[in-house]
């Protein structure tokens, strides 16, 4: 949240499970953070629809557990205020090959992305660029979200809402980020520790 503060937010609105009992406690006295509950964890455009009610213009999207730096966040809000006729702006990143089938992949052409697919397994991937999951959305983005129907995983996938934005001709930008960091494993808190304690300014 510190590194997401850089964009200079009207607020927050925070997504977590009901019974994150400790997660609630730290946050309910903040008066900039709205706490809102996703019941069933049925993916994450499932879970920014739980918030869509408290959203009236145009909203950065993270991922708790993917960081990145305040000096990306304020590039993605000044290329957001340069180019009023965006309808997305993607966080991307190029990743191993390895790496492709377990995120969701961008076809870019100079920086306009003209596809996404997620986790491509059984269709050739357009690339090795990944869409990091933090972006910024146009309100019409939820919009395309409401429509959206359950994934072969059962969930209601960003991705999904995301092509067919594109496909409608909806102006859907990228900015390319060297390096981010996980929130996974228990290894991933030293490695945090250490991101967060050089300069980023």
């Amino acid at each position: 949240m510190q590194q997401l503060a850089a964009a200079q937010p009207e607020g927050f609105i925070l997504i977590s499970r009901p019974d994150d009992l400790e997660l609630h406690q730290y946050f309910s006295a903040r008066p900039d953070v709205q706490l809102v509950y996703q019941e069933e964890q049925l993916g994450a455009g499932h879970a920014l629809l739980q918030a869509a009610h408290l959203i009236n213009g145009p909203f950065i999207l993270s991922a708790c557990d993917n960081l990145t730096n305040r000096k990306h966040i304020r590039q993605m809000v000044q290329r957001w205020q340069s180019q009023p006729g965006l309808s997305g702006l993607l966080t991307v990143m190029q990743v191993l090959p390895e790496a492709v089938s377990s995120t969701a992949i961008v076809q870019l052409e100079g920086s306009r992305v003209r596809s996404i697919i997620e986790k491509p397994q059984f269709d050739p991937a357009p690339s090795n660029i990944a869409s990091l999951p933090l972006y910024i959305f146009s309100p019409i983005f939820l919009a395309y979200l409401r429509q959206s129907k359950p994934s072969i995983r059962g969930e209601i996938e960003l991705q999904d809402a995301i092509q067919r934005l594109i496909d409608d001709g909806k102006q859907v930008d990228s900015l390319t980020i060297q390096s981010r960091l996980t929130l996974t494993t228990p290894a991933d808190i030293s490695a945090i520790e250490g991101y967060l304690s050089i300069g980023e300014d």
